[in-house]
């Protein structure tokens, strides 16, 4: 078995309002959401190729997706590949997974994607891949800490 390759913070125990039943407020005409998180692979480990999934489910989990005014297919995730890290680095990224734009190719949720005043769940999850195209998963004996959720409510 592999050591774990990375970790993702915060971790999400912390706040009282990252709760399904309390979760943080987000303006009825919101126009953006910005996230920022760390990955950071475990010292003595191989170099790694993040893979960073962010997705927004609604209380009974079902998935909320976006669709596209021009297009067919429903977008349901951001998906970022980030550099490779070397075993020990860190690295800072952020994410905009919402955004109230005319084209947003590169964002899968638009605020009117959310529902109003009703709680929903914002996943951020890392994969670790072997290789530059993303393609070779990486194994993670500790994959408890490869995800984080944040808990929101469009207050309309």
């Amino acid at each position: 078995m592999l050591a774990p390759l990375y970790h993702v913070f915060p971790e999400t125990g912390g706040s009282p309002f990252n709760r399904v039943r309390t979760p943080q407020l987000l303006p009825c005409r919101l126009r953006k959401l910005a996230a920022q998180f760390q990955v950071t692979p475990v010292a003595g480990g191989a170099v790694v190729y993040p893979q960073v999934r962010v997705r927004f489910y609604s209380m009974t989990g079902s998935p909320i997706t976006s669709r596209r005014d021009s297009a067919i297919a429903k977008v349901d995730e951001l998906v970022i590949n980030l550099e490779p890290l070397q075993p020990g680095t860190a690295e800072v990224c952020a994410a905009t997974p919402i955004r109230a734009v005319t084209s947003p190719q590169d964002v899968p949720i638009r605020p009117k994607d959310l529902p109003r005043n009703r709680a929903v769940r914002m996943e951020i999850s890392v994969t670790p891949f072997a290789d530059p195209l993303f393609a070779q998963p990486v194994a993670d004996s500790n994959s408890s800490n490869d995800v984080i959720s944040f808990w929101l409510m469009r207050a309309c």
